[in-house]
């Protein structure tokens, strides 16, 4: 799949929002993925998934809180 680059003016605010939804989350090392898509890919504005209890991610430390989908075309 390309990548858009058109989409990387995006990458500071949802690094902020991102920053400040771990905060909320009050979860110490917490993390989650936030992936941009077009329409080929989800029709809608905002998908979320939480992650299953003791989700392994091996390739990570951390406590893994879930996906994140974002639409920017359709939002």
């Amino acid at each position: 799949m390309a990548v858009d680059t058109s989409l990387t003016r995006l990458r500071a605010p949802l690094t902020r929002a991102a920053q400040q939804l771990l905060r909320a989350s009050r979860v110490r090392g917490g993390y989650f993925e936030i992936y941009l898509v077009d329409a080929r890919v989800m029709d809608a504005n905002v998908l979320s998934f939480p992650a299953p209890p003791r989700f392994p991610r091996p390739d990570i430390a951390g406590t893994f809180l879930g996906e994140i989908y974002l639409n920017p075309r359709y939002i």
